[in-house]
């Protein structure tokens, strides 16, 4: 009985890890810390289909580059976030909750920030097609630092195959990193207007 449990379980394994695909896409990277962004950085991103709807998230290695100086933080990883379909046929995702960010795998590195911050408040909106991803996370530091770190990996200018009539413009109109309307950001919160990203400083 043992040994035919044991021939079953070892028959279905390869079937469970070929229902996972994992692909890595490559784009820059830009850090905002109190309205000042980093140059654009090339950096991996690596997204596991779990073939059920949902995937795994993983930015390994995140560094905040300063000038010339660079801390390593670590690795950003969230499994089973839920995939949900567009108008426009791309896939989007979000979390918000907690986090710890994980220490990297890099040679040479001593020490990683992330682990030694403990479980963070952490925002992350995103959405990828085939080829092309595009994800915002928001790290609130505001009670440890006093600061908000903004993450976006890519740009959201997708190709799409569906033509869009774009909305009329509207002036002086806030969203969140998700893209909700605004009408009074909260202290310490992230917002865009204009198409330019803001914190709420009081």
């Amino acid at each position: 009985m043992r040994k035919t449990l044991l021939t079953l379980f070892c028959a279905f394994i390869p079937l469970m890890l070929s229902a996972q695909s994992v692909k890595t896409y490559s784009d820059n990277l830009i850090v905002t810390i109190n309205e000042e962004s980093t140059p654009p950085i090339p950096a991996n991103v690596l997204v596991t289909d779990n073939g059920d709807g949902t995937i795994n998230f993983a930015l390994k290695n995140f560094s905040l580059v300063l000038g010339e100086e660079s801390a390593p933080v670590g690795n950003i990883a969230i499994d089973n976030l839920k995939l949900e379909d567009t108008e426009d046929g791309l896939k989007e995702f979000t979390y918000n909750g907690p986090l710890t960010i994980t220490e990297g795998d890099l040679e040479g590195v001593e020490s990683w920030l992330g682990p030694m911050l403990g479980e963070l408040p952490l925002e992350l909106s995103g959405k990828l097609s085939d080829d092309k991803l595009y994800v915002a996370i928001s790290l609130n530091l505001i009670d440890m630092l006093g600061q908000v770190i903004y993450v976006q990996f890519g740009t959201d200018d997708f190709e799409t195959c569906i033509n869009v009539v774009p909305a009329p413009s509207k002036t002086n109109v806030m969203y969140d990193l998700q893209g909700r309307r605004l009408n009074h950001p909260t202290y310490g919160q992230l917002y865009i207007l204009n198409g330019k990203k803001y914190i709420k400083k009081n």
